[in-house]
C-alpha cells in the first residue's frame, strides 16, 4: 500500500499547535453569526439574492486583502467537502448544496459560510484552551466587515440571527475536552453539575449508545442573547478549567489506584495499532484516546499533537483522500486507516 508521508505535516490546522491546558482541552472555537440588512434569511431567499449576498460578502474579504480563499463548493470534490465537514470547517448540511461559498484562511484556522442558516457565519479555531485568542481574531474580522457591510442589528434584540437563541451577540463559543479519568471513576455527572451551570450544553463530541467515543465531549452556550461577548468568553474558559482541574484530580487518583491498568490500556492500544491490518473508526478513536492520556500521564513520549492530528485525519473522508486510493468498501478504509496511524505514529517496529 502506498502512503504519501508527508501528509500529516501538508495538511494545516489548529491540531498543527501545541494549546493552553492541552492535556484536557483539545479545541476552543468561536463562531459569529451576522446577517446583511434588506435580505430574507438564506432558508427563504430566491437565488438571485442568495447570488447578491455572496457577491456582497466576497467583495468585502477581497477588500479587507487577507489573503483568504474564497471557495465555491462546485470547485471541490465531495470527498474535499467532507474532510471540510469532519474538521469543523463547514457544517455536513452545507457540504451538500454545491452553489454554496466559503472563505478559508491559508491556515485553516479560520472559516467563513456564506448563506448557512445566516448570510455569513464567521469561525476561528484554536488549539487547546484558546477562547480568548479565538475571540480576539474573529472580533477583529468582524469589525473590519462592519465598516463594509450594513449588518441586520436592533437595539432590542442585538444583532438579528435566523434562530432567535442566535441573535445578540450572535455568538457560539465551544470546547472539546477529554474526560477519560472522571469517566472511569464514575464522576463525570457530578463533575459536569459541579462545572458547568444551565446556560452551557454539554454533547458527546463523536456519540456513541453510552456516552461518546473516546471520552471526547464538546461544551457549548446554548443562547447569544442576554450577555455580552467578553462574559460569555470568561464564563466558558472559567467552566472549562473547573473540568480541566477535576479531570487532573481524577488522574491523579487513577495513578494512584490504577496505574497498572492504565498502562496496560496503553500499551494494548500500541500493541493494537502496530499490530492490526484492519482498524474501524470506531477502534482508532478508542486506541487513540488511550494512547493520549498515556502521554498526558508521562507514561509514553508520542507526540500528543499528532494524536490529536489523528483523531481527525483518521475520519473516513480524510482516509480516502490521504491515501491514494478511489475504493470506498469498509475492508480497503480500514486497512488504510490501520496504516496511516501506524505510520504517522512510528510504532512499527
Amino acid at each position: 500500500m502506498t502512503i504519501n508521508s508527508t501528509i500529516l505535516n501538508d495538511i494545516p490546522g489548529w491540531f498543527r499547535e501545541k494549546g493552553k491546558e492541552e492535556d484536557v482541552v483539545l479545541s476552543s472555537r468561536v463562531r459569529l453569526s451576522r446577517n446583511l440588512t434588506g435580505f430574507l434569511y438564506p432558508n427563504k431567499m430566491e437565488l438571485k439574492d442568495e447570488d447578491r449576498v455572496k457577491a456582497i460578502i466576497t467583495e468585502a474579504f477581497e477588500i479587507l486583502g487577507d489573503k483568504m480563499a474564497i471557495i465555491s463548493l462546485a470547485d471541490i470534490n465531495s470527498i474535499e467537502r467532507r474532510m471540510l465537514a469532519e474538521r469543523s470547517l463547514i457544517s455536513q448540511d452545507f457540504t451538500l448544496n454545491k452553489h454554496k461559498s466559503f472563505i478559508l484562511s491559508k491556515d485553516q484556522k479560520i472559516s467563513c459560510m456564506i448563506n448557512e442558516n445566516d448570510h455569513l457565519r464567521i469561525a476561528v479555531l484554536e488549539s487547546g484552551l484558546g477562547l480568548d485568542n479565538a475571540f480576539k481574531t474573529v472580533d477583529l474580522i468582524e469589525s473590519r466587515l462592519e465598516k463594509l457591510l450594513d449588518f441586520a442589528v436592533s437595539l432590542e434584540f442585538g444583532y438579528l440571527n435566523e434562530n432567535i437563541r442566535n441573535s445578540g451577540t450572535g455568538m457560539k463559543v465551544s470546547v472539546m475536552v477529554h474526560l477519560p479519568a472522571l469517566v472511569r471513576l464514575s464522576l463525570f455527572d457530578r463533575a459536569i453539575k459541579s462545572s458547568i451551570d444551565k446556560e452551557f450544553t454539554v454533547k458527546g463530541f463523536l456519540g456513541n449508545n453510552d456516552g461518546s467515543l473516546g471520552d471526547l465531549y464538546q461544551i457549548s452556550n446554548g443562547l447569544a442573547i442576554g450577555k455580552n461577548e467578553s462574559e460569555i468568553i470568561d464564563k466558558l474558559t472559567e467552566t472549562s478549567m473547573k473540568l480541566v482541574d477535576f479531570e487532573r484530580q481524577a488522574r491523579e487518583e487513577l495513578v494512584q489506584r490504577r496505574k497498572i491498568e492504565l498502562e496496560d490500556k496503553l500499551f494494548r492500544s500500541i500493541g493494537l495499532i502496530k499490530s492490526c491490518r484492519l482498524l474501524g473508526s470506531g477502534e482508532a478513536v478508542k486506541a487513540l484516546t488511550d494512547i493520549r492520556l498515556g502521554i498526558a500521564l508521562g507514561f509514553s513520549k508520542l507526540d500528543i499533537g499528532i494524536v490529536n492530528s489523528l483523531l481527525l485525519m483518521s475520519q473516513k473522508a480524510h482516509v480516502q483522500f490521504l491515501l491514494d486510493s478511489n475504493k470506498n468498501d469498509s475492508l480497503s478504509l480500514d486497512e488504510k486507516r490501520a496504516d496511516l496511524i501506524r505510520l504517522s505514529l512510528d510504532i512499527t517496529n
